[in-house]
């Protein structure tokens, strides 16, 4: 008997009925267009479904839930774990229809959940056995799991069927997975082949529904950004014929020593090709250059090229286009690319420099913030769909921007409150409203915000054990038996939910802290017993506030919430820690204590928000790791094994894939990005074949990161957890938050004021250059420099008013009444103050002095460490002549308090007065007036509009985000604690006089190392205090130093003990936790906390960008995004002469465009062919070739400039044409000479081959946001110069003296302030600090001085530039990523972007070249076939010219500015063009320009 149980409408609009499936006539099909994303087949069965779904109808087929499949022969099936599973009601396998038994039953089974779970456990005991240790168990269970994935796939396939149906087995990409996995593990019994038979693991993604969205958005969001993956390998290609046509063979070059002569003065042969005469160093053979900067051979060496191998195995080099991409993929991936600048400045200077900072921002930055952009629109699609509802509450988007607020009720038009997806599993229960809609309501003191509560609603708070305990465990657990007990409980409860009770609880943690960040290595036994006592005080504290929660709230409401139990757990294990304090082996408790510091979670949110992680995200990366981990030991195992003889000294290096642990650690560090050093040892016993899996694994692993950090930045947005500090907060918030953040923003406004415009607020970027104008009436206003000024306007006071009180001979101010009685003299001063006013404001004056300020600093970066004399005495010249006059004239033309009420020209006078203290006391003021000193070049924020709009928006952001800093602080310093408990004082070891470490079995303790007369030494980066823990987990999040670092966590074994190899080989897990929580959760919630700011100052600055650029570069960015809304002018006059109109005709046509095309594609192959191992015959080839193609070009650019003559230049893309082909024939005749001394064959080529932008649309799309970026890319460019400038002046003052040691060479110091400055800017992009720190740690002075910079100096300069550097580029980041999200929202949500109408505009111009604005009614159909995407139609293209109905003129055209309305009035939701009589007619309106 059929049931039928009614139901809530899908989405809440239409009703249905729950029923068996039949072939009973169904009701009509719905008009949507569209599947419910939220009822697609795998997704869980909405909240609001689930409720009125009758249980028996679970497992058993029904008719489809989603009206999109109503009539169009699905069926589907809940499963026990209301996975919906859904199937075509046609026969399966052409023999069995849904009615079928044997189909029935597959069914059943395939959507078992038990049967779920049971594959799971099964696919998940089959990973394991991967490992090489249960080997020999997996051949023998082999047969049995074999027969398990067999059973699984018919099982399916009877179910689904095998093909050809939609919802048949091998539409699932999964099942694909499984399916080849399947006949793969067939192959390997009788071929040995199962190479797909590892990736089975992956499967494992697929049994949780978040888990598999989120693998899967990072698969899907490759298919969504070609564009940005075409500029990728465009600009791969770029980088990589131009550094292969620079560098070839220059990583070859060698120190070769000079053979003696023979007694008749001739030259005996130089046995150069001997490595015995080669020059070595510590790194090996020493790499030399004979260009300026690069590195000089000793005395009796001569730098030779050409000889022997490149270094790290011969793999880093750029001699061949394959080596050279692999190279510049290194830089894009920012792997030791500072490494890599090191060898090439070493052979060929430092010019290099340039190229590389172009890679890190174009090649590695950018396509970074454009893969950021796409993932933020897939997460929203993602969780539209996790939401069941087309518009997302999580995180609204009106205008394309995010709204970033956490919505407390549901749209009017929503009767229902879905499940927060990726959200973790919170002590929250559902109280039932009267429409039926679920409202979450917080348990007991599970949020901040518990204490708002008064305490009744604390008792009465609903139990989530309620219907699972008996009435006598209700009785034991409540205590609400008698009258004593509720006024007991009533008092005490009055007591620990009062806020001062939480305040001191919050103090007590924080001292808690401090105490423990107190212990170290070597600590005294004052300081030790200080530790210890406060550690019993504390748990005292704890566990009193335990018994007293527990009598005031009972067991059963205390274990309710989580925070309870939580303090419970710390509080049980401390006590059992202090019970067996002496049993040795359970030292391990003492970790324990570090859970306190995680208590400040509860009354600080921003922590509380990192700490609530969704481990659902780090499964997926589990399951990444774990499975390539697998298919690395699968294909390396045996190269590995064999071939161990090729490393150094036959040592097997740690990172390997000889087991899982290895093969995950490997996979773990290039996940981190520290994938080069382990692929050269990979290549060097496998080969090439490394290659395609390192690739695979850099890039599909470093998407999936990226993809969990956008996650968890979607749900942080969400659960609004990042707020403005002077935002409402409830009162136990207000107490923890205002603990850490009160003084600060105090302090904060209290100093940045003078920085800013106003009281705590940054001006509009509207308002203009300044210097201060007073009206006669006294008026202070900000005006620009260049505007004209009356000579017969007057200045203001000169002095304050109280100096013409105490010095009436001074004279009034001219706005004073009685200012006509003034002498002459004050007149003549009153004119003069004008004058030089006028002055000021013109150009010339502030551009002079801003030249005159670069100068000076520029003068600094000649400055050697032996002539300081000389550049102290111009340096003091410049100051008084230059700094001291420009303020004085500034004084006097504006006077003093119009001069004063600006903040940057307080800021001015602040760095004018400190520079001059410097150059006078310097030597008495020591290092401070070095700091002084180089402050000088931050004059130029008062002459640059550019330098301010970005310091001023990182002054003003820099509040908002200093809680997430903090919060981030906190978490280290937890790790830092950890760290310290683990490793301190055994990251020592015994060396001998030669300094070379003892091995274990000669030296087994300090004690044997100190009566062998060997020396007990301490790694230079260790844990043995909070500060040192500080900075070695600073190496590891940067990945510079942490291999070594991670190297003798491993080796440790106890303190004062000698380190053995690997004997605590777990303790990497330690770092991999830190990578995952310290510095990927945190740096997920500082971005977040960026992107809410970023996206809350665009109100008021009209866009993301904006924000960064000054009023004159939003100008020009509205004029360029004007002209792509504007119809298209004619490019290029119709040529007047007859005799030039069949050229016009023949430049202008699809087949010559075509034609040139094909010729620069193949024109790109050929660069890629041409290297160093290029034999005789196939360079010659390569040039014929190349002869060709220069024809080619030569001719095309003659055909164009014979049809359109001077016109031809009016488009800067025929410039560049003409500017790029020009010198092809003095290149094709004269190549050697032009070579040698003007530009390259292959160079030239390479510039001719960029035209390609001009012609691929995905390539011109990005350009085109590039191009719109620039002007923000140069603003922070400028801002990072002047930094470097700064920090090259301080560190060439501070280290100049040091000597060489770690990090610091001839190449690399701070001696010279060039060298300063390129070494200042690779650290500003994360490369080289970690040998510099060592370096100067060292305070190795050389010999000419005892004076060295401190390691305070050396803590303050690098960690300050590093977070500086840090906070710019993550700013400036958000701001492109939110600029791009923007642009692909309105994409999204309105079909059209800029780019589509400019390509809009060039298929127009193919029909129309002459601008005329109209083109021929019988070409409009040609005209629509011709366009792409999002005009170009499904139906005949006859059909959608009548259905446009465009006006057509009397001479039969058509005109642009009727077929683009019309076009757009055709679009439809989704972007996509139809030729029916729909039309949106409001649609061309919202694209319009403001």
């Amino acid at each position: 008997m059929e049931t039928e149980t009614e139901g809530e409408g899908v989405g809440g609009t239409n009703n249905f009925l729950f029923r068996p499936f039949a072939d009973a006539q169904r009701p009509p099909r719905s008009k949507d267009n569209k599947p419910d994303p939220a009822l697609r087949a795998g997704m869980p069965l909405p909240l609001y479904l689930r409720d009125s779904f009758p249980k028996h109808l679970i497992g058993k087929p029904i008719d489809d839930i989603d009206s999109f499949y109503q009539n169009r022969q699905t069926f589907v099936v809940v499963g026990g774990h209301w996975v919906i599973y859904r199937f075509d009601s046609e026969k399966s396998l052409f023999m069995m229809s849904a009615a079928s038994r044997v189909r029935q039953v597959a069914i059943s089974v395939s959507t078992n959940a038990y049967a779920h779970y049971l594959m799971f456990l099964v696919i998940f005991s089959y990973a394991v056995l991967q490992e090489k240790a249960f080997f020999s168990l997996l051949l023998t269970l082999r047969p049995y799991y074999l027969l398990v994935f067999f059973a699984e796939v018919v099982v399916k396939v009877v179910a689904s069927g095998f093909l050809l149906k939609k919802f048949a087995y091998l539409r699932d990409p999964w099942n694909w997975l499984d399916f080849v996995a399947t006949l793969s593990q067939f192959a390997s019994f009788g071929f040995g082949f199962g190479f797909f038979v590892p990736m089975r693991t992956i499967r494992l993604v697929n049994f949780f529904t978040r888990s598999r969205l989120l693998f899967a958005s990072s698969y899907s969001v490759l298919l969504k950004m070609r564009d940005v993956l075409l500029f990728a390998v465009f600009s791969m290609f770029f980088y990589s014929t131009l550094l292969m046509n620079m560098y070839a063979g220059v990583l070859t070059h060698k120190c070769v020593e000079n053979k003696p002569k023979d007694e008749d003065g001739s030259s005996v042969v130089q046995t150069f090709f001997f490595s015995d005469s080669w020059y070595t160093d510590h790194h090996g053979y020493m790499l030399c250059g004979n260009s300026s900067g690069s590195l000089l051979c000793p005395i009796g060496y001569t730098c030779m090229m050409s000889l022997g191998q490149n270094p790290n195995y011969g793999y880093t080099n750029f001699d061949s286009f394959f080596w050279s991409a692999v190279s510049v993929f290194r830089i894009m991936t920012r792997d030791w690319w500072d490494g890599l600048f090191s060898q090439l400045h070493a052979a060929a200077g430092p010019h290099s420099i340039y190229f590389f900072l172009l890679i890190l921002i174009f090649g590695s930055y950018i396509i970074k913030v454009f893969t950021a952009a796409h993932m933020f629109v897939n997460h929203r699609q993602m969780l539209d769909i996790l939401h069941g509802q087309r518009n997302t509450r999580l995180v609204k988007i009106e205008g394309g921007s995010f709204a970033g607020k956490r919505s407390g009720k549901a749209d009017e038009d929503d009767a229902v409150v879905h499940d927060v997806p990726f959200a973790d599993d919170t002590t929250t229960h559902y109280k039932r409203e009267a429409d039926g809609s679920p409202e979450p309501e917080l348990v007991i003191l599970s949020s901040n915000k518990a204490t708002k509560n008064n305490e009744e609603e604390v008792r009465d708070a609903v139990n989530p054990l309620e219907g699972c305990c008996s009435s006598c465990l209700d009785l034991a657990c409540a205590w609400r038996c008698c009258s004593c007990c509720i006024k007991m409980q009533d008092c005490l409860s009055s007591v620990v939910l009062h806020r001062y009770f939480q305040f001191f609880i919050c103090v007590t943690i924080v001292f808690n802290t401090v105490a423990l960040a107190l212990d170290h290595h070597n600590m005294s036994l004052s300081l030790a017993l200080f530790v210890h006592w406060t550690n019993e005080v504390v748990l005292l504290i704890y566990f009193f506030e335990a018994v007293f929660k527990i009598l005031a709230l009972s067991p059963r409401r205390y274990f309710a919430d989580s925070w309870c139990r939580f303090e419970f757990t710390i509080v049980f294990v401390a006590f059992v820690e202090l019970v067996l304090e002496n049993v040795s082996g359970l030292s391990i408790l003492r970790f324990f204590r570090i859970l306190r510091v995680i208590r400040i979670g509860k009354f600080y949110r921003h922590l509380n928000s990192i700490l609530r992680v969704g481990w659902t995200r780090f499964f997926v990366l589990f399951v990444f790791v774990w499975s390539f981990s697998i298919l690395g030991e699968y294909l390396f195992y045996h190269d590995y094994h064999t071939n161990v003889h090729l490393f150094s000294n036959e040592e097997m290096p740690r990172f390997n894939f000889l087991n899982v642990y290895r093969s995950s650690l490997t996979i773990v560090h290039i996940l981190c990005g520290g994938w080069v050093e382990t692929f050269w040892d990979c290549a060097l016993v496998s080969g090439s074949a490394c290659f395609p899996f390192y690739f695979f694994t850099v890039v599909f692993g470093n998407l999936l990161v990226l993809n969990v950090i956008i996650s968890y930045v979607m749900i942080t947005f969400e659960n609004n957890d990042v707020g403005e500090v002077e935002s409402e907060t409830s009162e136990e918030d207000a107490n923890g938050q205002s603990l850490f953040i009160g003084i600060y923003d105090a302090v904060y406004r209290r100093c940045c004021s003078c920085c800013t415009r106003g009281e705590g607020k940054v001006p509009s970027a509207k308002s203009e250059e300044h210097l201060c104008e007073v009206s006669l009436e006294g008026e202070v206003k900000l005006t620009d420099l260049t505007v004209t000024v009356d000579r017969d306007e007057v200045a203001d006071a000169c002095c304050p008013a109280i100096c013409y009180t105490w010095f009436p001979f001074c004279g009034t101010p001219l706005t004073s009444p009685t200012a006509a009685a003034q002498p002459t003299f004050h007149k003549t001063w009153q004119d003069f103050r004008s004058k030089l006013m006028v002055t000021m404001r013109t150009d010339w004056f502030r551009n002079v002095f801003a030249i005159y300020i670069v100068v000076c600093c520029s003068v600094q970066l000649l400055r050697h460490k032996d002539q300081v004399g000389i550049f102290e005495f111009v340096d003091f010249a410049f100051v008084v002549i230059g700094f001291t006059l420009e303020m004085l004239l500034k004084l006097c033309a504006i006077g003093c308090n119009p001069y004063f009420s600006t903040g940057w020209n307080r800021f001015d006078f602040v760095v004018t007065i400190l520079h001059l203290f410097s150059c006078v006391f310097g030597q008495s003021l020591g290092s401070i007036g070095k700091y002084f000193y180089a402050m000088r070049v931050l004059k130029l924020f008062s002459y640059s509009r550019k330098l301010r709009v970005v310091v001023e928006a990182v002054l003003f952001r820099f509040s908002y985000v200093a809680n997430a800093l903090f919060a981030s602080f906190i978490v280290w310093s937890i790790y830092a604690i950890i760290g310290v408990q683990l490793f301190a004082g055994k990251f020592y070891w015994c060396e001998n006089r030669l300094g070379e470490r003892l091995d274990v079995d000669v030296v087994s303790s300090r004690h044997q190392c100190s009566e062998s007369n060997h020396s007990w030494v301490a790694a230079q980066i260790n844990f043995d205090n909070v500060g040192n823990a500080f900075v070695a987990l600073l190496q590891v999040a940067t990945l510079h130093g942490d291999i070594w670092i991670m190297f003798n966590a491993m080796d440790s074994t106890m303190v004062d003990e000698q380190p053995s190899l690997e004997a605590n080989i777990f303790m990497s897990l330690y770092f991999t936790i830190f990578m995952l929580i310290g510095v990927l959760c945190c740096y997920a919630f500082v971005f977040t906390s960026f992107l809410k700011k970023i996206n809350e100052q665009k109100q008021n600055e009209g866009g993301y960008i904006e924000t960064l650029m000054t009023p004159l570069q939003k100008e020009r960015l509205t004029v360029l995004r004007r002209t792509l809304f504007k119809r298209p002018l004619k490019t290029l006059p119709e040529p007047t002469m007859s005799i030039r109109k069949p050229f016009a005709q023949l430049v202008t046509s699809q087949k010559f465009s075509l034609g040139i095309f094909l010729v620069l594609v193949f024109a790109a192959l050929t660069l890629t062919i041409d290297d160093s191992f290029t034999s005789h015959r196939m360079a010659i080839a390569l040039g014929y070739i190349r002869f060709v193609f220069s024809v080619v070009f030569i001719v095309e650019l003659v055909l164009k400039l014979v049809a359109y003559g001077r016109s031809f230049f009016s488009s800067s893309w025929n410039v560049y044409d003409f500017l790029v082909i020009a010198p092809l024939p003095f290149d094709m005749f004269l190549a050697e000479v032009a070579s040698k001394y003007f530009i390259s064959t292959t160079f030239l080529h390479l510039l001719i081959v960029m035209r390609l932008i001009r012609r691929i649309k995905c390539l011109r799309r990005v350009f085109v946001t590039v191009k719109i970026w620039f002007p923000v890319l140069l603003n922070v460019c400028l801002l990072l110069l002047v930094v470097a400038f700064s920090y090259a002046t301080l560190c060439n003052r501070l280290f100049d003296r040091n000597g060489m040691a770690a990090g610091i060479d001839e190449l690399h110091n701070f001696r010279v302030g060039t060298y300063s400055l390129l070494l200042v800017t690779q650290m500003m992009f994360g490369g080289a600090w970690d040998g510099v720190y060592s370096g100067l740690m060292a305070n190795d002075c050389d010999e000419s001085s005892d004076e060295c910079g401190s390691s305070f100096d050396v803590s303050i300069v690098l960690f300050s530039l590093l977070a500086f550097a840090f906070v710019i580029f993550l700013q400036v980041g958000s701001v492109l990523v939110l600029d791009f999200y923007e642009w692909l929202v309105r994409k999204r949500r309105l079909g059209i972007t800029d780019e589509d109408l400019e390509d809009f505009n060039a298929t127009w111009r193919v029909f129309d070249p002459y601008g005329s604005g109209f083109i021929c009614h019988d070409e409009f159909s040609s005209f629509l076939a011709s366009l792409g995407s999002p005009f170009k139609s499904d139906q005949p293209y006859e059909q959608s010219v009548a259905a446009l109905n465009v006006s057509v003129s009397s001479d039969n055209r058509v005109a642009y500015d009727d077929v683009l309305p019309a076009l757009l009035r055709h679009l439809d939701a989704d972007g996509k063009f139809y030729g029916d009589g729909r039309s949106e007619p409001d649609k061309c309106d919202a694209l319009k320009p403001v």
